[in-house]
């Protein structure tokens, strides 16, 4: 049995030890930029502060809404673990490598 989640409003799945998008019958890397599903927006390229333990990435596709304060923690030598805008369907969120999450709430 495969494992299952969602990204940015796309199904992914575990397959062969890492996640990936299912897009269109085909599998298209996690960490490639897609565009989100439900708001169309391009994912922007974020400079990390430190390479990811699992993957030794150094640049992260991030929602292109919140890239600039995603940006400007690892600039500041703040890691990040993950984010996610929302979609503009549920407060977005900032997860940081102390364990802290920062939310951010859609203004009504």
């Amino acid at each position: 049995m495969t494992a299952k989640s969602q990204a940015d409003g796309w199904e992914i799945e575990f397959i062969e030890g890492d996640w990936w998008y299912v897009h269109n019958g085909k599998k298209v890397y996690k960490y490639d930029p897609i565009a989100c599903k439900k708001c169309g927006t391009d994912a922007v390229m974020v400079k990390l502060c430190k390479p990811r333990e699992h993957s030794g990435r150094t640049i992260v596709p991030v929602d292109a809404c919140i890239a600039p304060i995603v940006q400007a923690l690892n600039d500041a030598g703040i890691e990040t673990l993950g984010s996610c805008c929302g979609h503009g369907i549920m407060s977005g969120d900032i997860r940081l490598a102390d364990g802290r999450i920062l939310t951010i709430i859609k203004e009504e």
